[in-house]
């Protein structure tokens, strides 16, 4: 019986070594964090957009080209405050290309115009 436990602890301290040295990296992502999904915001109210994203081997991957749009209206950068979004609904898109890959997030929001809330 110990033999086989030696065996099984030799045998799943080589995978984990292999999975080690296999160079796995993961795909990278983007997530934004403000504003949330599903935020009510009014029209010419200053807001926050932020994202936060991961390379593939899990860093903090650099967001200085990251583009926002909702179809009609766009800016570019993080950490940007905007005044000027359109009234309505809208998906906001965030993408960057991170390490070459092109990397998205979404949220929903809708923006009142003066006085509609």
């Amino acid at each position: 019986m110990r033999h086989i436990a030696a065996l099984t602890t030799l045998l799943l301290a080589g995978c984990a070594d292999k999975e080690a040295d296999s160079g796995f990296v993961g795909a990278p992502t983007l997530s934004i964090t403000s504003p949330s999904d599903g935020a009510w915001l009014d029209e010419g109210a200053e807001v926050t957009l932020s994202a936060a994203g991961r390379n593939g081997a899990g860093a903090v991957a650099n967001l200085s080209d990251l583009a926002w749009s909702t179809g009609d209206w766009a800016v570019e950068g993080n950490d940007v405050v905007v005044t000027d979004l359109p009234a309505g609904n809208h998906t906001l898109e965030a993408q960057v290309l991170i390490e070459g890959e092109l990397v998205t997030d979404s949220v929903e929001i809708t923006v009142f115009a003066n006085g509609g809330r």
